[in-house]
Formats: structure tokens, C-alpha cells, sequence
């Protein structure tokens, strides 16, 4: 028998043949939203030139013309340009018009796959699960209408997606940052200002669109820095002593934003009578009336970007060598400040911690990135 379009009660339009299969009605088909007629593409679509009103108007026309003209073979084309146009399509889309954007590509697909369908059909209850098909589109006992009913929306896993490197995605019509696995989706990449940059249906087994990924920053390079300062110590029991010197120190990339902080100094201060006779020492041990006090860090830090200038907590283990010549080893944290300028920048520093007795440092100097 000839594959021929009829009417009777088992639906509005159906072809003898193979199997009972649906056309749309027009009365239908308006059912399924005006936000899907206005996004059937045309020729002219093809370009992706802003769409106005003419063009939405044009292409319900030519909608309603596939109808009326009881052609499925043009709605099968209209389904399958339209998948490959939704690049074309300029405004985010809800849950809602995705929904009746499925119904139809479950439609069409119903003619030649029923598979297909299934899957169109569950993603679209999925998204809106209150719908139900009007019994004007299809009647009670019509197998599409027995199809859609089975195809029941089951919990599918997910896969992450990578951001963007500005703005968000959507999926399904919903800021996301997975894909289903599974069944088809609707991914629209929307800019900073909300406009859309990429609207693409991915199939059950299809990839995700390409689109421009967010990329981890480069890691900091790698630097050198020459500091003078001041140093204030108290070592065991001994009274508050302050001391001034140099500082040359290093900061080395580890990963992202991690940083190995190394650090050595050296600080004098005057050596007084007093202090010499408190600390035990005679003259001839002295040699020139000044103490020195080595000292050295090494730690872990991160440097992050806050505009011009660039912020570095860190915290590690300290040495201090004090006037016994004994190794006094603590802890401190520590906040650094540099503000690149080229070859060389501006580099501030500070200490607080604790070796056998409180010891903070402070420099300023100079940063050069190796």
C-alpha cells in the first residue's frame, strides 16, 4: 500500500504503510509554543544575523505551510535544520521552550526512530514534567501518545564541564556546571552582559561544544630580593633588643600560587657596657662594640594578584643565632608585599613569630623577577 497521509480517529494525521505515524495537526503543532515556531530555521538563518520580527514571523509561515501542506518530509527537514541552527539562536531559553523545542525533534523523529523519540521525549518530561500532550494532538490509544507516556525521565549521572573563560553555561536552560550523560541537552554559553555567545543540542552520545575554557593563571616567576631593615628580638630571658641589618631572600614556584619562601639576614645593634656586663662578656671578647645576630626562614606562601600589587602570606620555621653563638629555632608568619615595576620592584616585608622568645623583622627594598 501506498505511504499516504489520511485522517481518522486514531489521530489527526497518520501514513498507511509501515506503522501508524502522526503529523502534526495546525491546531497542534501551535500547541507546542510560539517561542518553538519562531526558532524553525530558514535559509536565511543560515548566516546567523540578528534575527527580528520578520524573520520570526517568516519562519512560523513556513511552519504552518509544512502543516497544511501535510508534507512529514519537510517536518523531518524543519527538525534537522533546526538542531543544526540553534547556533543561530541569540536569546537565552527557558526550561520551558527547551521542553517544546524536544517535543518537536520527538515528533519528528517518531516518523523514523522510535529510539529517538524515546529519548527526545524523556529529556522533554524531564524539563517539564507537568505537561501533557492535549488530546487534540494525539488521541488516547495513538501509539506516539503510548511513547511519550513510557518515556518516563530517569536520573542520569553527570560529568563536570569546564567554565568558561568568561560569563556561565546553561544547560537545559539552568547556569550549570555539568552535562548530563545519557540523553540530550541544550548547552548555551552566555557572556558577561547575558548575551549568548553559543546555543548547541548535543545528542545522547555527543561531545561537548567547544567553547573558549577559563585556564589556570601562569604560576608567579620565580624571584630575588634585597631588603634593609629592622629586627627585634628577645631571646630567652633577655630584655627586648633591636637590631638593624640586611636581608636577601627568594621566592620560588611550587605550583599555582604555592611558593617556597627562603630567607637569610643579618642583623647589629651597639653593644653596650651594660648589655656586655649582663651578658657576661669581657672587652677583649668583644672585638668592636657591636652584636650581630644571623637569622634565616624557610616556608611555604602564596602569591596572589589584588590589582597593582601582588600579596604573600607565607609561615615557616626561623633560625636565630644569638650573642652565645646558640641556634635558637621557632616559627613565625610572615606578609610580603611586592608591586612589579619591569626589571625591578618595590618589595615590603614582615615577620612575627616566636624563637625562644619573640622576634619580629620588618625590610623594604628592592624585587627582581628571574
Amino acid at each position: 500500500m501506498d505511504a499516504t497521509w489520511h485522517h481518522d480517529e486514531v489521530g489527526p494525521w497518520y501514513r498507511v504503510g509501515e506503522e501508524v505515524t502522526v503529523l502534526l495537526s495546525n491546531r497542534a503543532f501551535q500547541t507546542v509554543g510560539f517561542a518553538v515556531a519562531m526558532l524553525l530555521a530558514t535559509p536565511a538563518w543560515a548566516t546567523c544575523t540578528d534575527l527580528g520580527a520578520a524573520d520570526l514571523a517568516r519562519a512560523r509561515v513556513d511552519a504552518e505551510d509544512a502543516i497544511e501542506g501535510l508534507d512529514p518530509d519537510r517536518l523531518i527537514a524543519i527538525a534537522s535544520t533546526l538542531q543544526a541552527d540553534m547556533r543561530c539562536v541569540r536569546e537565552p531559553l527557558t526550561t520551558h521552550d527547551i521542553a517544546a523545542l524536544y517535543r518537536v525533534f520527538g515528533f519528528a523523529a517518531f516518523v523514523e526512530d522510535r529510539d529517538l523519540a524515546r529519548q527526545w521525549f524523556a529529556a522533554a518530561r524531564a524539563l517539564d514534567p507537568d505537561y501533557q500532550l492535549p488530546p487534540v494532538l494525539l488521541s488516547e490509544r495513538h501509539p506516539m501518545r503510548r511513547l511519550y507516556d513510557e518515556s518516563t525521565p530517569q536520573d542520569v549521572p553527570r560529568r563536570p564541564t569546564p567554565p568558561p573563560s568568561a560569563g556561565l553555561l546553561r544547560v537545559d536552560g539552568v547556569e550549570a556546571t555539568t552535562v548530563p550523560e545519557g540523553r540530550p541537552y541544550l548547552l548555551q554559553h552566555l557572556g558577561p552582559d547575558g548575551g549568548v555567545l553559543l546555543t548547541e543540542v548535543v545528542p545522547s552520545d555527543g561531545a561537548t561544544p567547544a567553547y573558549e575554557v577559563r585556564t589556570a593563571p601562569p604560576p608567579p616567576p620565580p624571584s630575588l630580593h634585597f631588603a634593609l631593615g629592622a629586627v627585634g628580638f628577645q631571646p630567652d630571658d633577655y630584655e627586648l633588643i633591636g637590631f638593624g641589618g640586611v636581608n636577601v631572600g627568594a621566592q620560588l614556584p611550587l605550583t599555582g600560587p604555592l611558593m617556597l619562601l627562603a630567607d637569610l639576614g643579618i642583623g647589629w645593634t651597639p653593644l653596650s657596657e651594660q648589655r656586655q656586663a649582663a651578658w657576661g662578656l669581657a672587652p677583649e671578647q668583644v672585638g668592636v662594640p657591636l652584636s650581630w645576630m644571623p637569622y634565616g626562614s624557610l616556608g611555604l606562601g602564596a602569591r596572589v594578584g589584588a590589582g597593582p600589587v601582588d600579596v604573600t602570606p607565607g609561615a615557616g620555621v626561623v633560625v636565630a643565632v644569638g650573642h652565645d653563638v646558640a641556634a635558637r629555632i621557632g616559627g613565625a608568619a610572615s606578609l610580603a608585599l611586592s608591586v612589579p615595576a619591569g626589571a625591578a620592584g618595590l618589595f615590603i616585608e614582615g615577620r612575627g613569630g616566636w624563637a625562644s622568645g619573640p622576634l619580629v623583622t620588618a625590610a623594604a627594598g628592592v624585587e627582581l623577577p628571574l
